[in-house]
C-alpha cells in the first residue's frame, strides 16, 4: 500500500469520526470551563472568609480563652 492511499483512507476515517472528536472536545472544553469557574468561585469565597476572619480577629470578638495549666 502506497503512502497515498494509505493517507486518503486515514484522511476519510477522519472525516467520519470528525464530529465525535469536535463533540468531546467541546464537551472536555466546557467541563473544563465549568471547573475553572467553581475553583475560582471558592477561592473568591475563601478569600472573603480569610478577610472576615481578620476583620473579626483585629476586632477582639474571636479571641481565643487561655487556658492556664494546672
Amino acid at each position: 500500500m502506497d503512502f497515498s492511499s494509505k493517507f486518503s483512507q486515514v484522511l476519510s476515517q477522519t472525516e467520519k469520526s470528525t464530529p465525535t472528536i469536535f463533540f468531546f472536545f467541546s464537551l472536555s472544553l466546557s467541563l473544563s470551563l465549568t471547573i475553572i469557574t467553581n475553583i475560582t468561585k471558592i477561592l473568591h469565597l475563601l478569600r472573603i472568609l480569610l478577610k472576615l476572619i481578620e476583620e473579626a480577629k483585629k476586632s477582639g470578638a474571636m479571641q481565643l480563652p487561655v487556658l492556664s495549666p494546672q
